[in-house]
């Protein structure tokens, strides 16, 4: 998933920031206890973050041409 990012011309800590807020917000919705909407809102935001990972890093082209981590994987 490195080379992935670094092919965006991102920094591996991204990927770090990624997963702990995805964490942070699950495990905080799960312990809300009864409170069904903060539960609720805070999984729609751990999902909105999902989304954007994938289509950051899933969809989008990488960068063209050399980057500051290396040359184009591609060419």
């Amino acid at each position: 998933m490195m080379k992935r990012i670094h092919d965006r011309n991102k920094t591996g800590k991204l990927a770090a920031l990624f997963y702990g807020l995805w964490f942070v917000f699950m495990a905080a919705a799960i312990a809300t206890g009864g409170n069904a909407v903060i539960a609720i809102g805070l999984f729609l935001l751990s999902l909105a973050i999902s989304i954007w990972f994938l289509i950051e890093f899933g969809c989008l082209r990488g960068t063209i041409g050399s980057n500051r981590y290396g040359p184009d994987p591609v060419r």
